[in-house]
């Protein structure tokens, strides 16, 4: 049997030796799998609120399972000069348990401190316009 450190994985001798495109397109199709169910969505409701937020979970479940051992949460992120004021809400942080414990975290929820954040995305289910010129 075989022994793996912190992050180690098995991976299969072909991804070993992929090419860094052929790589980047495995990850777009497990993409493309990540958001089918926004269109079996799309069947029941309209509301963009809600197709929103099931696009941005899917996100988060796509990201997490890449950068782990890292966190992956919505929520804020708190500092001296913003604590007790209206912070912001974000789509998605990536957060280190290490650095300093989360001051509040329930289910994909968390406010953590900034020193434990190593990244924020913001998630658009489309592109805003003029950005594709």
């Amino acid at each position: 049997m075989k022994s793996y450190g912190p992050g180690q994985v098995d991976t299969p001798r072909e991804v070993q030796n992929m090419e860094a495109a052929s790589y980047l397109k495995l990850l777009l199709e497990e993409l493309g799998r990540e958001f089918a169910p926004i269109q079996r969505v799309k069947k029941f409701t309209t509301n963009p609120a809600v197709i929103g937020a099931q696009a941005e979970a899917a996100v988060r479940a796509f990201v997490r399972r890449h950068i782990s051992p890292l966190k992956v949460s919505t929520g804020t992120i708190l500092y001296e000069k913003n604590c007790g004021t209206s912070t912001p809400q974000l789509d998605t942080m990536l957060w280190w348990l290490g650095t300093a414990p989360p001051l509040f975290e329930s289910g994909e929820f968390a406010i953590i401190p900034r020193g434990s954040c190593f990244g924020v995305l913001e998630i658009k289910r489309s592109m805003y316009p003029g950005s594709g010129e």
